[in-house]
């Protein structure tokens, strides 16, 4: 009997600590926390940084094309034995038995010259030839190597496409830099919402608990002066009124509270089941931005000034493009080395004889029924349009970042007027809930001071989330850290 009683008291203890223990502990996470949860683990943020190591080994791969390029190229044994036309020395034509093999390798190295458009290569390379018999028995070998031969190619005259096309992988490289920590600050910009969306959240439904409570306490009290005959029946069914009312604010509060916790749950990456106990924000301190201070950095930070450069060189090539080909186009060829045959690989590199080539090509433009002129002048105008477009968006957009430094500055005050409004708020709700408890005031008074304090919090906790958040708005604009007083951008 004794060990019957042990184990009914024993196991279900065990299995309630077990569930108490399987319990996961809330996480307790400032604005800060989140913040920097978000910007390491959150899927925007991996896609940001996949966004810009596309771009990182896009420039990698440009920057190697103009390195020099090192290439072997081989033909392994090819036989072929067949019958052919073959041209003879008077100038007839007979059908021939052809029967051999043929084999090379070349080695060369490419580099490109971007500062003139050209291109310079050194190969070095060896070829053989068999001839066979009907037996396919070897009746001649040839051998025929070239040592080195230099290589020089060289437009004149024409559009340097490689001097273009490395202007415009720099300037992207760099906005893809730009882009990527002005995406880590939008994270902050969204993460800021929802974290003030979970404080409000939770600021309601603490302050309809509290609701609550008073209204319940003020619902009993004017039930006895109801039943003494000191209020009217209707005052007692307006304070019941507002007791139920409150009953549902809680209920709203509450399905509020779940979804905001969900919602910044789902950006953190936490875990359905475990529950975020947020920090309130650090104290407020007030601290200075000069508007003009962030269109100062704002200029040279942030990636749509480069995406305007970009759009300005892109239509000075289309420009620079459309001149060069109104004119004469040339392009020189020139190379120089050596070559020698033989009956053997060694009498191939003996006595070498050098080799030459030179060509001058022309391409003039001689009548084109004005194809080259009208071109030209669309590009032209098309220019024109472009930095006209980009001369508005350049003012917008900086207008734009002053208009927000302002409306920051104007927050700040904001934020101190808005907590002093809720601490009087509060106040004037206590003085009225204890004066109405001795009969100064009617209960109409009582809940136009609850409604102004409620009012006064949801205001308060509002405003103090749009500065945060117009903090990091601000920080995305300008890539600069007015708080701390340093830029964003590693350099």
């Amino acid at each position: 009997m004794k060990k019957f009683l042990t184990a009914t008291l024993v196991i279900p203890l065990i299995l309630w600590t077990t569930t108490f223990a399987q319990t996961p502990e809330p996480s307790t996470l400032s604005l800060q926390d989140c913040i920097a949860l978000a910007q390491s683990e959150s899927p925007e943020a991996q896609i940001a940084e996949n966004d810009y190591y596309i771009a990182y080994w896009n420039y990698r791969a440009f920057r190697s094309s103009l390195l020099p390029q090192f290439a072997l190229n081989a033909n392994l044994p090819g036989l072929s034995r067949l019958i052919d036309r073959t041209a003879q020395g008077d100038g007839t034509n007979n059908f021939t038995k052809q029967s051999g093999a043929f084999s090379s390798a070349n080695l060369s190295i490419f580099q490109q010259l971007p500062w003139t458009g050209g291109s310079l290569s050194v190969s070095s390379g060896l070829q053989r030839i068999d001839q066979f018999d009907d037996g396919f028995n070897s009746a001649s070998i040839e051998w025929r190597s070239t040592p080195i031969v230099v290589r020089f190619e060289q437009p004149l005259f024409r559009f340097n496409r490689i001097k273009w096309l490395q202007k415009s992988e720099q300037i992207q490289y760099r906005i893809a830099q730009r882009k990527r920590q002005e995406n880590m600050e939008g994270i902050a910009v969204e993460l800021s919402k929802k974290f003030f969306s979970l404080y409000q959240a939770e600021m309601n439904v603490e302050n309809a608990r509290f609701n609550v409570s008073v209204n319940d306490t003020i619902f009993n009290i004017s039930k006895g002066r109801y039943n003494v005959g000191t209020i009217a029946e209707n005052e007692l069914l307006q304070i019941e009124l507002e007791l139920l009312t409150s009953q549902t604010d809680l209920t709203r509060a509450q399905l509020n509270y779940d979804r905001a916790q969900r919602d910044l749950k789902v950006s953190l990456g936490i875990p359905e089941a475990q529950t975020i106990a947020i920090i309130p924000p650090e104290q407020f301190v007030p601290f200075l931005v000069d508007p003009e201070r962030a269109v100062h950095h704002a200029k040279i930070q942030h990636s749509d000034l480069l995406n305007f450069e970009s759009r300005e060189l892109s239509v000075e090539r289309e420009v620079q493009e459309a001149k060069a080909n109104s004119r004469i186009n040339a392009n020189i060829i020139a190379s120089f080395g050596y070559n020698q045959l033989g009956a053997n690989i060694d009498d191939a590199y003996k006595s070498l004889s050098d080799q030459q080539f030179f060509t001058l090509n022309l391409q003039v433009p001689l009548f084109q029924w004005g194809q080259s002129r009208e071109r030209m002048q669309a590009a032209l105008n098309q220019k024109s349009q472009t930095e006209m477009e980009i001369a508005l968006e350049k003012k917008q957009f900086l207008n734009r970042v002053r208009f927000l430094a302002e409306e920051f500055r104007l927050l700040q005050n904001q934020v101190l007027i808005a907590a002093k409004a809720d601490t009087i708020a509060n106040r004037r709700f206590a003085v009225s809930k204890n004066r109405y408890l001795v009969g100064k005031i009617d209960i109409t008074d009582l809940f136009d001071a609850q409604r102004e304090k409620d009012s006064a919090r949801q205001n308060y906790i509002q405003t103090l989330g749009d500065y945060w958040e117009k903090y990091y708005e601000l920080r995305q604009m300008t890539l600069y850290d007015f708080r701390e007083g340093k830029t964003l951008l590693s350099r």
